[in-house]
Formats: C-alpha cells, sequence, structure tokens
C-alpha cells in the first residue's frame, strides 16, 4: 500500500489498498504537488523472479486532495505503462514530464502521458534515477552507474520545494 506519515503527529495513514495498487514501488509528485505517480510493480510478487507478466505493470496517477486539513488521493487512472517490463523509479522534471527507470531503460511521458523519449540502457535496465544540474540524469542499474545528457534546460525540482505543507513556512 502507500502511506502518508505525518511527522509532527506520529500518525500513519494508509492512502491506497491492495486493490488500487497492488505492488507500489516508485512515487513521485508533480510540480505543484496536486498529482502523485505510483509504479505498479504487479508482475514481481513478493520479490519472486521471473515475474509474471501477465499481472499489469503501470504508472497510475492520483490526485493529491485535502479536505478538511486532511491530504488523500483520489481519482486513481492509468497514466502509462513500460513499453517492456516492470516499471521501478519514477521522478517528475519542472514541466511535470515524467520518468520511470525500466527494465530496458528509462521512458518519458509528458505530463498528458504521451511517451516522449525512450533511453535504452544495456543488460539490466534501469533502478533508479535523479536528476543533477545541466540536464543530466543519473541512472543506476543493477551494477552500474550512467549519466543520460538531456537538454539543460531539463531540472528536478530542488528538494527544498518538493511538496510541503501549506501551513509552513518557506
Amino acid at each position: 500500500m502507500v502511506w502518508r506519515f505525518d511527522p509532527r503527529s506520529g500518525e500513519l495513514t494508509a492512502l491506497t489498498d491492495p486493490t488500487m495498487v497492488p505492488n507500489p514501488n516508485g512515487l513521485a509528485f508533480s510540480p505543484k504537488g496536486d498529482k502523485l505517480y505510483v509504479v505498479n510493480t504487479s508482475p514481481i510478487i513478493n520479490g519472486t523472479l521471473p515475474p509474471k507478466y501477465k499481472r499489469p505493470a503501470s504508472i497510475y496517477e492520483f490526485d493529491v486532495v485535502n479536505e478538511g486539513g486532511i491530504e488523500r488521493l483520489a481519482n486513481r487512472r492509468l497514466f502509462a505503462w513500460p513499453w517492456t517490463g516492470i516499471g521501478d523509479g519514477i521522478k517528475v522534471d519542472t514541466q511535470g514530464n515524467v520518468y520511470a527507470g525500466t527494465s530496458d531503460g528509462v521512458q518519458v511521458w509528458s505530463k498528458h502521458g504521451e511517451q516522449i523519449l525512450k533511453v535504452f540502457i544495456p543488460e539490466t535496465g534501469a533502478v533508479n534515477l535523479v536528476f543533477a544540474n545541466e540536464g543530466r540524469l543519473v541512472v543506476t542499474a543493477e551494477e552500474k552507474v550512467y549519466l543520460i545528457q538531456l537538454d539543460p534546460s531539463v531540472r528536478g525540482p530542488p528538494l527544498w520545494e518538493y511538496p510541503r505543507d501549506a501551513n509552513e513556512e518557506k
């Protein structure tokens, strides 16, 4: 399940159940924090390999809504799915494009779910990724690290600008 932890109160709240996302893995917020992308790795159950490809591997998009000061997820919808295999780590750039590590590399979708880029990574694909300065994307694989040069204008949100509590001062 996807959980929300409130560090102030210590409260832990389930935001999804197994019927919504059977095996949640990577999580990433949109630049405004109003959407949450969740990678579903249900072909791999409890780490068992080989994957059971009859199960869906997909990326879901949820609206993040605030009702009476309580944040929750609403309106689950299929956002995208990897061409091959299973999605893993996920990030969103400042323009709202969604990047996911997959079994054969990195796939990128626009904020509307249209595929705009596919980078093949040899052997094991991509496990996770992170934005670096000047349009660089650092990608980890099982045993290697790759540096992908994108357009220099591509940026990931700085950590201090990730979605935050509306009552918290900047």
